[in-house]
């Protein structure tokens, strides 16, 4: 290997480790420092979508608890449900759904203590028809939501569910009603842009998506009141996930960065080294080629007489003393 060759690969080493070293210990460092707080942000956005749960839950038992008060204030709500008289039924028959759509609720049904409907404002037919599987798992859950899938007379409905009682002639009624648990609702649970929520239940379920993490998974109760469905409380649950795209679209950047200034470095390097070894190398090889143009051994060799002198005088000491072995052209 020549000298230039090696001193551009010391040149390289030199300016390279460092380099590598530093790029490797920030990179390292700040991606355990962002994972970190990625991990506190998406912990603390899956307590605010509990929160925000709870809230929407508390707005609408809210909302059913002053429907319940103004029903067992209202004669017109007492008749009717003691009689039952023909002016009666077609009372029931809109009194949910007008009350549910002034409370901006999406299910309302109202049932006496046997689980009869009364009234039911997200389907109109269900009225007279025994459904006591409701309300035996809105008290169940007690002031935790629960997530109902009923019969429309369109499509199938997710609700947010609470439920509310009250006493009207000495007998109890029951108030059921929540507010649908769509793409609207789930968004305003995710407010962190970085966060998704998605709804799964035993009917469907969200599809996997490798390129997100799960953060918190929420249980929340669940039962399925469609027609050929068993009415039995189950399991959903609020899965949060969080896209794994942010820190690695940082991390990508930085990689970007860091091969940009290796490439300028060795860019660098090469014009450094090439420059150095030429000013270093460019001297030495004069030299050499000047050394080499020396013969040592016609230094003291002189063709033609020799001038008198101290020299020749030792020339012929020599010889007369008959010393043929003394080489005499190094005297």
């Amino acid at each position: 290997m020549s000298f230039r060759s090696r001193l551009f690969l010391a040149f390289c080493l030199a300016v390279l480790v460092p380099l590598g070293m530093l790029a490797y210990g920030v990179r390292r460092e700040m991606t355990r420092r962002l994972g970190a707080d990625d991990e506190a942000r998406a912990a603390a956005a899956a307590r605010d979508v509990r929160d925000d749960l709870a809230r929407t839950s508390a707005g609408v038992a809210e909302r059913l608890a002053a429907l319940a008060a103004g029903l067992r204030e209202d004669n017109r709500f007492r008749l009717a449900a003691v009689e039952r008289s023909d002016d009666a039924r077609a009372y029931l028959l809109d009194l949910a759904g007008g009350a549910m759509r002034l409370s901006g609720l999406s299910l309302l049904q109202i049932q006496d203590s046997m689980g009869r409907i009364l009234s039911s404002g997200h389907f109109r037919n269900e009225y007279d028809q025994l459904e006591p599987a409701l309300p035996r798992a809105l008290a169940a859950t007690g002031a935790s939501p629960l997530i109902v899938r009923v019969r429309t007379s369109e499509d199938p409905l997710l609700v947010l569910a609470r439920a509310d009682s009250f006493t009207v002639a000495g007998r109890r009624f029951t108030l059921a009603g929540g507010v649908a648990f769509d793409d609207r609702l789930l968004r305003g649970l995710s407010r962190d842009p970085g966060l998704s929520v998605a709804l799964a239940y035993p009917a469907t379920a969200p599809a996997p998506d490798d390129s997100s993490d799960v953060v918190a998974q929420i249980p929340l109760p669940y039962i399925d009141l469609l027609p050929g469905a068993v009415p039995r409380p189950d399991s959903a649950r609020l899965v949060v996930t969080r896209s794994a795209g942010t820190l690695g679209v940082l991390r990508r950047s930085i990689d970007r960065w860091f091969l940009a200034a290796l490439a300028a470095t060795v860019g660098l390097a090469l014009v450094g080294a090439a420059w150095l070894a030429a000013r270093i190398s460019r001297p030495l090889t004069a030299l050499a080629e000047q050394t080499a143009a020396i013969d040592f051994d016609r230094l003291l060799c002189i063709d033609g007489p020799m001038p008198r002198g101290p020299v020749n005088d030792i020339h012929e000491a020599i010889h007369r003393m008959g010393s043929e072995s003394v080489d005499t052209r190094y005297l």
